[in-house]
């Protein structure tokens, strides 16, 4: 089983968005550079993007822009990237905190962190990192 990866999105206007190197290594291996993915979203929208190397790091670029314009993603955006299968992911984005039934809220009094919650399903915990918490939607 392949972990997902979350991104904040700061700048919508950028033609790319890094990946975690520790996410490309464990899904694609040593040689993933220069692979065509494709994206999926519940809207049924799909795009073709490219993971590249830039300063020998993984981005995702020529394809990411097209992303970002078709569903009107604006800063601060939450992004959630869950694998499908060898090439494919599948994009939730919290707009305004929400994702259909699922929203997150920034805890700022126990310590700084994100939840994510489903009004009717129940919630999985994970960490995303050693800053943010994270309830997977199961």
């Amino acid at each position: 089983m392949y972990s997902s990866f979350v991104k904040y999105l700061l700048n919508p206007t950028s033609l790319s968005i890094d990946v975690p190197i520790t996410f490309v290594n464990q899904f694609y291996g040593e040689n993933w550079a220069d692979k065509k993915l494709h994206i999926y979203h519940s809207s049924g929208k799909k795009w073709v993007v490219m993971l590249k190397r830039v300063n020998s790091m993984p981005v995702l670029t020529d394809g990411w822009q097209t992303v970002v314009s078709d569903l009107n993603l604006q800063k601060d955006c939450l992004l959630t990237f869950l694998p499908l299968s060898h090439f494919r992911l599948h994009l939730s984005c919290y707009v305004n905190g929400v994702c259909g039934q699922s929203y997150f809220t920034i805890n700022h009094y126990l310590r700084l962190g994100f939840t994510v919650r489903n009004l009717i399903l129940f919630s999985l915990h994970f960490i995303v990192n050693r800053f943010f918490t994270l309830y997977h939607l199961t």
